[in-house]
């Protein structure tokens, strides 16, 4: 009887741990982006100043009041004189903050930043905003001052979405903040200061890749009664330029233009509205720096002929000379490959065309490389105009209506049409099946 009672007490605990083993292996992965920075990280607005216009992706300002639960959301505001804390929001739905304090706000940049970044994600997003205001780059890359509640905040939230059973994976970093760096003897110190900051934070949370979107600073701040605002914009054209040194030596940074065309509603903090604006502006930088890194430029998740198509129609737009001559240096030459001064379609064919004249198989490794297929779409080892036509006929599995409506809008013609005029038997041949055809079924019809 003993040994019976230990043999269960084996097999209970055997299944007990397998059960357990089998929950943390299912643990569902969690997509958490971090947003951090001054009062315009914070936000000062308030939900009332939300216009009904419609912002640049056709939603009314106002509707970004409401709740969303498209997010897990958390949120910590310090008070820069003594770090008390003066709003915590545990995780939940994204919404506008309690307005605790008459000179805080209620909104900022997270309530359309977060929405974009989990439309664009395939996992559940959390996003964790910590925010100290009136704070310079020195403070927060000090070890022994902003840093440790910053670092511990997180530390804690990643913590809780653990107990809550997710794999926490943490995916981009918006900062938000340079104001009080705005001075001739603090602005030289920014680059250095913030490649600290990042550093010491990538590692703290073993996240070595982490991206980080920077919001430049407006350089065309106006004076209040209370303060004369218009002194920063030197410093703001130094901090600016700072920025762009940063993300000209760090591949992992990029900068969004949040500048000259935006609103301010005191004279250095944005307005409602604007604050929407420049949310969706860092998830596009974020989402674009994902596709250039991934050569998904389509977004889809997945790397095929319509990227390279994106990329053709958005040149000169999303992309500058930049991603052109890195393009040419991975390439060997320009993208307008037909010498026709301008970057469609048919340069992708001339690719083809001249593959073995002007490329070797060096050139056909790199393209596979990065696009993560073969050119050789018709597998009949050389590249040439027949995989264009493999390519097009591979529509309706790799390519949905909005591929073949993008591909007529820049070629011209229905890749269906291209390819029903492919090969057309003579009569000879015709007749030739139809006979072979009909000896087949005088077999099948014996009895």
């Amino acid at each position: 009887m003993r040994d019976l009672s230990l043999k269960f007490k084996s097999v209970f605990l055997a299944t007990t741990l397998f059960f357990l083993a089998c929950l943390v292996s299912h643990a569902a992965p969690i997509d958490v982006f971090i947003l951090a920075g001054q009062s315009n990280a914070a936000g000062r607005a308030l939900s009332a100043e939300l216009s009904s216009n419609l912002d640049s992706v056709g939603v009314p300002y106002n509707s970004y009041a409401a709740n969303s639960n498209s997010v897990l959301y958390a949120n910590r505001e310090r008070d820069v004189s003594d770090l008390s804390i003066i709003h915590d929001q545990p995780f939940g739905d994204l919404r506008i903050k309690s307005r605790i304090l008459p000179w805080k706000g209620e909104l900022g940049v997270e309530l359309s930043l977060a929405r974009d970044l989990a439309d664009a994600s395939s996992n559940p997003v959390a996003f964790v905003k910590y925010t100290i205001g009136s704070t310079n780059i020195d403070r927060w890359d000090g070890p022994t001052d902003l840093y440790p509640p910053f670092v511990n905040y997180l530390n804690e939230m990643k913590a809780e979405l653990i107990a809550a059973g997710h794999t926490v994976q943490w995916r981009g970093a918006f900062w938000v903040q340079g104001e009080s760096d705005a001075y001739e003897d603090r602005a030289p110190l920014y680059t250095t200061k913030f490649n600290q900051l990042f550093d010491r934070l990538r590692t703290d949370l073993g996240a070595n890749e982490i991206p980080v979107v920077m919001a430049r600073l407006k350089s065309n701040l106006v004076d209040e009664p209370q303060y004369p605002y218009s002194t920063f914009n030197p410093g703001t054209q130094l901090i600016n330029f700072d920025m762009d040194q940063v993300a000209s030596s760090d591949p992992l940074v990029a900068i969004t233009d949040s500048s000259n065309d935006l609103l301010v509603r005191d004279g250095i903090h944005y307005a409602a509205d604007d604050y929407i604006e420049l949310g969706h502006r860092l998830a596009e930088t974020y989402l674009l720096t994902q596709r250039l890194d991934s050569a998904d430029f389509d977004g889809n998740a997945v790397v095929d002929g319509t990227d390279f198509l994106t990329w053709q129609r958005e040149f000169g737009d999303q992309f500058d000379s930049n991603v052109l001559a890195n393009w040419e240096s991975n390439f060997g030459q320009p993208v307008d490959f037909d010498y026709d001064r301008d970057v469609d379609g048919h340069d992708f064919l001339a690719w083809q065309q001249d593959f073995g004249t002007l490329f070797d198989a060096s050139d056909l490794t790199n393209w596979e490389a990065n696009f993560g297929q073969p050119v050789d779409y018709d597998n009949d080892g050389d590249v040439d105009g027949h995989d264009f036509l493999a390519w097009q006929q591979g529509f309706g599995t790799l390519f949905d209506a909005s591929d073949l409506a993008n591909w007529e809008e820049d070629i011209g013609v229905a890749p269906s049409l291209a390819v029903a005029s492919v090969a057309v038997p003579e009569p000879s041949s015709l007749l030739l099946l139809l006979t072979v055809y009909l000896i087949g079924c005088s077999r099948r019809w014996q009895f």
